[in-house]
């Protein structure tokens, strides 16, 4: 099964995605709460911004996991050696 192209990011790449993320994950929870004062007419708006900002936040987790694995290894390296 093709997935498409992989990306291969650095360290500090990762880290700024996952900031990146991290701060639209936030303005998006803003401007849902004030998509949510338009009741019906920010319906469909609403919706489409809570699908995207669920899918940032699967993607800043493992983000953030890969980065904790990455500590976690080299932590165990550095005792070995």
């Amino acid at each position: 099964m093709n997935h498409g192209p992989i990306i291969v990011l650095t360290i500090a790449e990762r880290n700024r995605f996952a900031d990146w993320l991290q701060q639209d994950i936030e303005t998006n929870k803003l401007l849902l709460e004030q998509l949510s004062k338009l009741g019906s007419d920010g319906e469909s708006v609403a919706k489409r911004m809570k699908i995207e900002t669920t899918c940032e936040m699967i993607v800043y987790k493992k983000l953030r996991d890969i980065q904790e694995e990455t500590i976690t290894v080299k932590n165990e390296y550095d005792k070995e050696t």
